[in-house]
């Protein structure tokens, strides 16, 4: 649903990054905290990244558009 249309975008970098932004903070949502000694906090993006297997949002507007 984000990248509906995606084909006639025109992305600039600040474009890009919101876009990577707001793909992490739904990452953080759907695998939730983690807990770390007894302590709970949010995963880093290293950690999103190796969890998530998928391409990011970015690149998979960048394929769209070379279609």
């Amino acid at each position: 649903m984000v990248i509906y249309g995606c084909e006639s975008w025109t992305l600039t970098k600040t474009d890009e990054e919101n876009l990577s932004i707001f793909e992490r903070k739904i990452l953080r949502i759907i695998y939730g905290p983690c807990c770390v000694s007894g302590v709970w906090g949010i995963k880093y993006n290293d950690e999103l990244n190796s969890l998530y297997k998928e391409p990011r949002i970015v690149k998979m507007i960048k394929i769209a558009r070379l279609k």
